[in-house]
C-alpha cells in the first residue's frame, strides 16, 4: 500500500499542520461535528492528506492512463479542479456566489444602528442580487450532459418511476389487514416508507398510496431544477 503514496507528499501533511495558522482548530470542529457530512469529513481529509482522488494521483497508482483533464490538457491535481480547470470555472463561481451570500447576510445581521452608532456598513456596490448562483439546470446545461431540457425532464421523469417501483416493492407489510387499499405502518416504517418515496411519481396521502397527478409531476421535476445548485445539492440525499 506504502507504494501507491508519493514519497514527496510523505509528511507533508505534518509540516502543513504543524505550521502556525493552519486552521487545525477549524478542521478539528469539523471533524467532531456529528451534524458535518462524513462525505464533507473524507474529502476535507483526502484534500489535507494529498489523497484526493485526482486523475493525476489515480494515474500515479496505475489506474489511469493520463494525468491529464480531458478538457484543459493540463495535469488534474486539486488544485486544477478547484480553481484552474475551464469547464468548472462556472460551479466555482456558482459555489463562490454561495459563500458570498452567505457572508453577505451575516454582514446584514450585524449591520445598522445600535443607539447612535453605526454597528457595519455594507458598500452599495455588494449586493446579495448580484451575487446569485448557478441553478441546477443552468449547471447541467453548461456540462452539456442533455441535448435539451425534453431530454433531460424525460430522465428524472425515469428515475423518478424507478424510485417508485423500488419504493411500491416494500408495500406489502405495511398494508392494513381490514383494509388492503390503506397502510397501517409504525412511526418508524412511516419515515422510512416516506424517505423511498422522495423523487418518485407516488406520494402517501392519508395512509393511502397515489399516483402524483400530471401537474404534482411536472412541478416536483422542474422546481428543483430552479433552485440554486449548491443548496440543491445538499438537499438531495436518497
Amino acid at each position: 500500500m506504502s507504494s501507491l503514496y508519493s514519497s514527496s507528499t510523505q509528511g507533508s501533511t505534518e509540516l502543513f499542520l504543524r505550521r502556525p495558522h493552519s486552521s487545525r482548530d477549524l478542521l478539528g470542529a469539523c471533524l467532531a461535528d456529528s451534524s458535518f457530512p462524513d462525505g464533507a469529513k473524507k474529502r476535507l481529509i483526502q484534500s489535507v492528506s494529498l489523497q484526493f482522488p485526482s486523475r493525476a494521483l489515480i494515474h500515479q497508482w496505475g489506474k489511469e492512463d493520463s494525468p491529464n483533464c480531458p478538457f484543459c490538457n493540463e495535469r488534474e491535481s486539486l488544485g486544477h479542479i478547484q480553481s484552474r480547470c475551464k469547464i468548472l470555472e462556472k460551479p466555482r463561481i456558482s459555489a463562490h456566489h454561495m459563500i458570498w451570500r452567505e457572508i453577505l447576510l451575516q454582514l446584514f445581521g450585524l449591520s445598522g444602528d445600535e443607539g447612535d452608532e453605526q454597528k457595519l456598513v455594507i458598500p452599495s456596490a455588494v449586493s446579495a442580487d448580484s451575487h446569485k448562483e448557478l441553478t441546477v439546470r443552468q449547471i447541467i446545461q453548461h456540462f452539456g450532459f442533455f441535448a435539451s431540457d425534453a431530454i433531460l425532464e424525460d430522465k428524472i421523469l425515469a428515475f423518478f418511476a424507478q424510485r417508485a417501483t423500488l419504493a411500491l416493492s416494500h408495500i406489502g407489510h405495511l398494508q392494513d389487514p381490514t383494509d388492503p387499499t390503506s397502510l397501517a405502518p409504525d412511526d418508524e416504517s412511516h419515515a422510512d416508507f416516506l424517505t423511498r418515496l422522495r423523487f418518485s411519481t407516488h406520494a402517501l396521502t392519508d395512509n393511502r398510496v397515489r399516483r402524483l397527478s400530471d401537474q404534482e409531476l411536472q412541478t416536483s421535476v422542474s422546481a428543483p431544477m430552479a433552485l440554486p445548485y449548491i443548496r440543491r445539492a445538499k438537499e438531495w440525499r436518497f
